[in-house]
């Protein structure tokens, strides 16, 4: 292992960890290392997933990949269902010609596409003008400010119809594809009722080698890591497989399935639903009485992390993304000094941390 200026060997190596962000760190591992034989009163962290624990967002890669391969198991009439669901009735007048535009092309290419109703590759169908309207319309849809709650719902019902098997299947399909794509800003536009659609999403998703080296000295040295997250279950725990972290270990949106074990479109009930004040819930009901403490450390990046972020005495970290001003606007209202919470820089461009807490963002031209 490399050694410090002072002789003090180094338990983190990976390079680029803010020099705040690696001390808390190591004293978080140096103090509380164990090997107890029971749960009751091991230590533990909690980090969000989605740029927390990876540059970028799982679910919505999955999204993206989603639509640009037509993976969906709906009939053109189910789909136009399920894209209005948890709407108002003022969100869907507001939507009604984007919606009634998506549920026309996806109709066209369903017919076409083989594996939906048709006999046409799908490599010949992603050539149309359909599906590049397609695409693009959904983009802005499940970009449209329809709420918090609402938006990290219906995203994950276009699994509907899939097993959780097969979006486990999906989405390491879309983390290869991510990792061949360099990170890019990305701005989807479509015209819908005179009005000029414009959403931005961030792909080029990649794994952070200092939060893989972090939660894995956590893990050897007696200290659980928990992931709570507001993406689906199966994806997160896709995600964080690539950093040794159990299955069982992730706390995400959980969706109900059927009786031939398919998913549906609805929220799993008598569960946390683990988004905004319920990551904290699902915290309080899941993990406090498994371990009979509070978690050591609580990291996330946005105001849907806030009341994680504060809702325990541990130490928080959020990383320096777009959302920053928020959180820390939201830290200070929650009576936190803004010197207690560690900020994690990263750089964008090249899709890794930075060894400050100052960010690299990707320009927005």
């Amino acid at each position: 292992m490399e050694r410090r200026n002072e002789g003090k060997m180094s338990i983190l190596t990976a390079p680029n960890y803010a020099p705040a962000v690696r001390r808390t760190f190591e004293n978080l591992i140096e103090k509380n290392q164990s090997r107890p034989t029971g749960q009751h009163g091991k230590p533990y962290i909690v980090t969000d997933w989605d740029n927390t624990a990876i540059i970028f967002d799982s679910q919505q890669s999955l999204f993206l990949y989603q639509a640009e391969n037509l993976c969906y198991r709906l009939t053109p009439e189910r789909l136009a269902e399920v894209i209005a669901m948890e709407l108002t009735a003022v969100q869907k007048a507001e939507t009604e010609e984007l919606r009634r535009d998506i549920a026309v092309f996806y109709r066209e290419l369903y017919s076409r596409c083989e594996g939906l109703g048709g006999s046409e590759p799908l490599a010949a169908v992603q050539k149309s003008p359909a599906h590049a309207a397609f695409v693009q319309a959904m983009a802005c849809l499940y970009k449209y400010p329809f709420g918090y709650v609402a938006e990290c719902c219906r995203i994950v019902y276009l699994f509907a119809g899939y097993s959780l098997a097969e979006v486990k299947r999906l989405t390491e399909e879309s983390i290869a594809r991510e990792q061949k794509i360099r990170p890019e800003r990305r701005v989807y536009r479509y015209t819908a009722d005179g009005q000029a659609l414009e959403a931005v999403y961030y792909v080029g998703l990649r794994f952070v080698p200092e939060q893989a080296e972090f939660f894995h000295k956590c893990m050897e040295n007696g200290i659980d890591v928990y992931v709570c997250s507001a993406s689906h279950e199966a994806v997160v725990q896709v995600h964080a497989a690539h950093y040794g972290i159990s299955p069982e270990n992730v706390l995400a949106l959980k969706i109900d399935v059927d009786d031939s074990e398919k998913i549906m479109t609805r929220v799993k009930a008598g569960v946390p639903m683990p988004i905004k004040e319920g990551k904290a819930e699902a915290i309080r009901r899941c993990l406090l009485p498994k371990h009979g403490r509070e978690p050591l450390l609580v990291m996330g990046d946005s105001i849907g992390d806030v009341a994680m972020l504060t809702a325990f005495s541990a130490q928080g970290l959020a990383t320096n993304t777009q959302h920053l001003p928020s959180v820390l606007a939201a830290w200070r209202e929650a009576g936190r000094k803004p010197e207690e919470l560690l900020i994690q820089g990263r750089d964008e461009i090249r899709g890794e941390f930075r060894d400050s807490s100052e960010s690299v963002f990707l320009p927005s031209v």
